[in-house]
């Protein structure tokens, strides 16, 4: 490569000059394609997701509830600012700041992304317009990184073929100097005996590889198996030691010929493991050898070529099936994680909506309990997401969420709600787990709250190092009836309980009131 370098440098930095631009251009045009797509998708699915709630808030001119979902939208990966304006004026919300796109040496990668509108309607009366600008900062940062992995792509590639060319240049180099070996003919003869009588009966194929004082390599003995496995002619390995490798396989054979070289060289033991390419059947090989010194000055590489192609069949099936059996544990945990999302959509205001639905399509919900309704699916969307949207989100931090929601959901009630939180020194519970924990006070609380119309609720959370973590829900109401049978809201906290291996209790107090007890001992939640 020196050598090639001395001679062509103003060639080689121009070529790779030029190859590294075309690179540039051809996999950032495809990276911008890339992400304004994924951009588009990502705020037109926020916004289709969002457009029911907006719609209602728009039509309660609630301005407090249009915020609330605006901050909600602009927790999206790639959205910077929303606005939402109604029609025919007031209300009109706007939270963050867009901005144009960055300037710097990279500006010219960064895609031109327009605000994307999306109408807002009330089945065909539409009741205003959703506008939400992309963050370029976000989108910026990927474009930096695509243009600096196409970078670096292009340089392996143009470092790639230079290897390629020296090592091209160094095999015409080796063919020339093979004549020179023919000085030592009769002691490789003799050496070639020599090995056959020792070699004919041990079941691999062995050989005699040897360099003149000159380093000039030509094989001076070759057993019939070494032949078989081949597939080659004795006169023509003899003649030319290139002719036994030239049914190695294109990916091996630059790392064969580089090993080859460095044995030669640095006169140390040789190996090589790699495919040939035997009547159209690909097999693996090992081929070992070791050298000794020659009385003339050069030295003789003696070795063996085993066929290990059952081998490697047997490894690369079991790689498979390894990578078979990964890849059906992911999949098992991606349904899993995906059933426990629907589940928890369809027991929260999935549930709600459609019950609601059915109600108002038979007349038999007023505009009070379909206000309740909505209110009960707004604070379980918000439940869904101030838990499962936040990866660092502690179990106290939760319940504090939680217990701000709560209260400004009874605000104007008479219920009083008592709270007591003890959770210092708890570990770290997983989002999926907090959320089935405030699933069970969840119901526990609107239990309390629609059966047993009471008017005091004491909700409590502690940690205990050697007893676990302890919550109750209690109430002063009418308590569970003699002959409860067990509903589905009852039954969803004892299953979301035996999920997280932890005991759920309900009883009736001596006091009017029911007590709900959830307790998960410390070596449930350490497994």
């Amino acid at each position: 490569m020196r050598a090639l370098y001395r001679r062509y440098p103003g060639r080689l930095l121009a070529g790779y000059a030029a190859f590294l631009f075309a690179a540039l251009i051809v996999g950032s045009s495809l990276n911008q394609s890339r992400i304004e797509q994924e951009v588009s998708v990502n705020l037109e699915e926020f916004a289709a997701s969002f457009e029911p709630l907006i719609s209602h808030a728009l039509i309660a001119r609630d301005r407090l509830e249009l915020e609330r979902l605006a901050q909600a939208l602009r927790a999206g990966f790639f959205i910077k600012a929303v606005e939402v304006t109604a029609v025919g004026g007031a209300p009109h919300v706007s939270i963050g700041q867009p901005y144009a796109k960055e300037a710097g040496v990279l500006a010219f990668f960064m895609p031109d992304l327009p605000p994307h509108v999306h109408p807002i309607g009330d089945q065909a009366t539409r009741v205003g317009t959703l506008v939400l600008h992309a963050d370029h900062a976000v989108v910026g940062k990927m474009i930096h990184r695509g243009v600096i992995r196409t970078f670096i792509y292009a340089t392996l590639v143009a470092i790639i073929v230079l290897i390629i060319l020296m090592l091209s240049l160094r095999t015409r180099e080796l063919a020339q100097a093979r004549d020179r070996a023919r000085t030592a003919l009769e002691e490789i003869q003799r050496l070639e005996q020599t090995a056959l009588q020792l070699t004919e009966s041990i079941p691999v194929g062995t050989y005699v590889l040897s360099t003149n004082r000159q380093g000039v390599p030509r094989f001076t003995f070759v057993s019939d198996r070494w032949l078989k496995i081949l597939d080659v002619e004795r006169a023509s390995v003899m003649a030319d030691p290139d002719n036994a490798w030239l049914q190695t396989h294109p990916e091996d054979y630059a790392q064969l010929v580089a090993l080859n070289l460095e044995a030669l060289s640095a006169i140390k033991s040789f190996h090589w493991v790699g495919r040939v390419l035997v009547k159209g059947e690909e097999r693996w090989l090992e081929v070992e050898s070791v050298p000794r010194p020659l009385p003339d000055g050069g030295h003789a590489w003696e070795g063996v070529l085993i066929d290990i192609t059952a081998y490697k069949r047997a490894e690369e099936e079991l790689v498979r099936l390894h990578e078979r059996l990964t890849a059906l544990e992911v999949e098992k945990t991606r349904v899993e994680e995906r059933s426990r999302l629907l589940q928890d959509v369809h027991d929260g205001f999935g549930s709600q909506l459609t019950t609601a639905r059915l109600q108002a399509e038979q007349g038999q919900i007023d505009h009070t309990r379909m206000s309740e309704i909505l209110q009960e699916c707004m604070a379980d969307l918000h439940l869904v997401v101030d838990t499962l949207g936040q990866q660092d989100v502690s179990l106290a931090d939760a319940l504090t969420d939680f217990r701000f929601r709560t209260q400004r959901r009874l605000f104007d009630s008479r219920v009083a709600v008592h709270w007591e939180l003890a959770l210092e020194g708890a570990p770290e519970f997983a989002p999926d787990q907090t959320l089935q924990l405030l699933r069970i006070v969840q119901e526990a609380l609107n239990n309390a709250l629609r059966h047993a119309r009471a008017s005091q609720i004491w909700i409590s959370a502690h940690w205990h190092p050697q007893d676990g973590l302890t919550v109750t829900v209690k109430d002063d109401g009418t308590g569970l009836p003699q002959d409860l049978l067990p509903g589905r809201g009852m039954l969803n906290m004892q299953g979301r309980a035996r999920e997280l291996g932890a005991f759920l209790e309900v009883v009736r107090r001596k006091t009017p009131g029911t007590a709900v007890t959830f307790t998960l001992p410390v070596r449930r939640q350490q497994a």
